[in-house]
């Protein structure tokens, strides 16, 4: 990449091959980009790998089987009373839609009686 720098400075090229020199130049640098992007990700990849099983490596497959077991029926029953929640407020937004539009009806009436009073 050095070097289609140096030529693309140093050269005595016409208009089309520094075009093309710098089209290259771009093309390198895009690659290198990639490049450290996957250098990147790599390397977190492996630090996320190694923070497992580092932490996985004192516990017994049994004992982890267990504890996930343990929270199964806690996060069942958290999922029925979240569901059972969602119902209630499903209800309660329909029963306020009805209420609304019962005030907005007494409001009018009672603005109707105020009008036909002064008549």
């Amino acid at each position: 990449m050095q070097n289609l720098h140096f030529r693309m400075v140093h050269g005595s090229k016409n208009l089309a091959k520094e075009k093309q020199l710098l089209k290259e130049i771009k093309r390198n640098q895009r690659q290198d980009e990639r490049e450290d992007s996957f250098a990147l990700f790599w390397t977190q990849l492996e630090k996320d790998l190694t923070f497992v099983s580092e932490n996985l490596a004192g516990k017994n497959i049994e004992e982890l089987r267990n504890t996930l077991l343990d929270f199964g029926p806690t996060l069942g029953q958290a999922k029925r009373k979240l569901v059972d929640v969602e119902k209630d407020i499903e209800s309660l937004r329909k029963e306020l839609a009805v209420l609304d539009h019962m005030k907005n009806r007494s409001t009018r009436m009672h603005y109707d009686t105020l009008i036909t009073s002064y008549d």
